[in-house]
């Protein structure tokens, strides 16, 4: 599983390198999230290229900054929803 947050961080972090086409990279990654997680099966077609999608597995596992977010986001995903 990959995170919403994660891909948004990436995208940032890499901004020069989409360039235009992060807006794209965004929409597709918010529309295959379920509640902030993306299976790992989808990142490739959401970054659009398999080196990309190599480097973003190589970070999400070894980058402090990423693990954070994972980790936050897992947190997230075990809480019981908030009632209205």
């Amino acid at each position: 599983m990959y995170t919403l947050s994660c891909v948004e961080k990436y995208v940032a972090d890499h901004a020069g390198q989409f360039g235009e086409a992060a807006v794209g990279v965004l929409q597709r990654a918010r529309s295959c999230s379920i509640r902030g997680a993306i299976p790992e099966s989808l990142i490739q077609s959401i970054l659009g290229d398999a080196l990309l999608a190599e480097e973003f597995d190589r970070l999400v596992t070894n980058d402090p900054g990423y693990i954070r977010l994972v980790a936050e986001a897992t947190q997230a995903l075990t809480r019981p929803p908030e009632s209205p």
